[in-house]
């Protein structure tokens, strides 16, 4: 194929990506992904492609993924496989090197209880993408797969309000706890501690646990 003509027009500023489909348009991914991938290297395209049915095996990837660390490859369909295995994917991406392959949800298999979960414990979140395959699936029902999830909010993408408590001075006294036009002043008592601490065996005046009040606070005696 000549991919400089037949994939992106040299009149456009940029080619951002290449969406191939091997089984569709008939042909063997490992005898015809050098000139897709040199493109793609040329033009930091990224490549999207329908995978692991036989003229897409993910692990026919995986070399040309090492070899081009510059392309960035999403192999779609995550579970999708010829021979039922829905590892293809994710066993594929491990044998890469560079960081550069991801997989997306777009597949009916991705409902399938635990994949979505299995998946990011196995390569992480960053390499899982959200895909819907629309309009062949419902976008809603490939987000609520998502959504319900049995993983962190932060794998999941997703934007939360939340409310926090923060430190503010008082505009009254400053901080300092004293009625306005006063200044705080420390008990004598307990120096300012709030409790005074005395030996047990003289106690008997004073007993532990008695409440104290001293410039208008209270305190609490404690034994040693």
């Amino acid at each position: 194929c000549d991919w400089s003509s037949d994939v992106c027009s040299s009149d456009l500023p940029q080619c951002l990506g290449i969406k191939i489909h091997p089984e569709e348009h008939g042909y063997p991914i490992r005898e015809h992904a050098r000139g897709i991938f040199e493109f793609a290297a040329e033009h930091r395209a990224v490549i999207l492609t329908h995978s692991s049915e036989q003229n897409s095996l993910a692990a026919d990837f995986v070399p040309w993924a090492n070899e081009f660390p510059e392309v960035r490859l999403i192999l779609a369909h995550i579970g999708c496989g010829w021979d039922g295995d829905p590892t293809h994917q994710v066993r594929a991406i491990q044998q890469t090197i560079h960081g550069n392959v991801y997989a997306d949800t777009s597949s009916a298999r991705s409902i399938l209880p635990g994949l979505i979960e299995w998946a990011v414990s196995e390569i992480g979140a960053d390499r899982v993408l959200f895909g819907t395959d629309t309009p062949l699936y419902h976008a809603g029902m490939q987000r609520a797969r998502i959504d319900q999830a049995d993983l962190p909010e932060a794998a999941k993408g997703c934007n939360r309000t939340i409310e926090i408590q923060r430190r503010k001075q008082c505009d009254k006294c400053s901080g300092s706890g004293a009625k306005a036009g006063s200044k705080p002043v420390s008990c004598d008592y307990c120096g300012g501690h709030g409790q005074i601490a005395v030996p047990l065996s003289k106690a008997n005046s004073t007993p532990v646990g008695t409440t104290i009040e001293f410039s208008g606070r209270t305190g609490l005696v404690s034994g040693w």
